[in-house]
């Protein structure tokens, strides 16, 4: 902030295993959440610090599964993820001061297409497509042959919650 105006960088610095060439893969189906000071972008296979302290951005490790499409919340100081494309009903927790992922919980739901946002120690995923339903009466947005995934539109005014301190 400088004169009473802000002045964003648009640069983001490419470090030794990254470069503009795979810039688009680095990002793609990305979230962005922020502990403290720290704004972390969590994408399908990497994860990326940005300090706004130091103006630095450094590589963090990526998470267990590869998702695209997820649910993504702060909660005390550490990151949750769910849902997506994985194939999982897995829950992962991120701990900065380690740089570790691990699996808390599963999910009651597959969900894709998720929100993620959190309030007072819980992570909520909200909405999102039904993954692995095989229900006739719903429409099959993604055929079989994608994957072998099947989704269908469903949980759009449902939602999930892990409460962090009680597990």
């Amino acid at each position: 902030l400088l004169d009473g105006a802000w002045h964003p960088s648009l640069f983001v610095p490419c470090y030794d295993a990254h470069s503009l060439d795979n810039f688009h893969s680095l990002l793609a189906h990305a979230r962005a959440c922020s502990v403290g000071p720290r704004i972390y972008l969590v994408g399908r296979n990497n994860t990326l610090l940005y300090d706004t302290w130091t103006a630095t951005v450094s590589t963090r490790a990526s998470m267990i599964f590869p998702r695209k499409k997820f649910a993504l919340a702060a909660v005390g100081g550490k990151i949750y993820v769910s849902g997506g494309s994985s194939g999982t009903s897995a829950v992962e927790e991120y701990d900065p001061e380690t740089d570790t992922w691990s699996v808390v919980c599963n999910a009651p739901r597959k969900r894709y297409g998720c929100l993620g946002t959190s309030f007072q120690g819980v992570f909520y995923v909200i909405g999102g497509l039904r993954i692995g339903a095989t229900e006739q009466n719903l429409p099959n947005l993604f055929p079989r042959a994608s994957r072998g995934v099947e989704a269908h539109a469903a949980y759009a005014s449902s939602m999930d919650l892990f409460d962090v301190e009680a597990r």
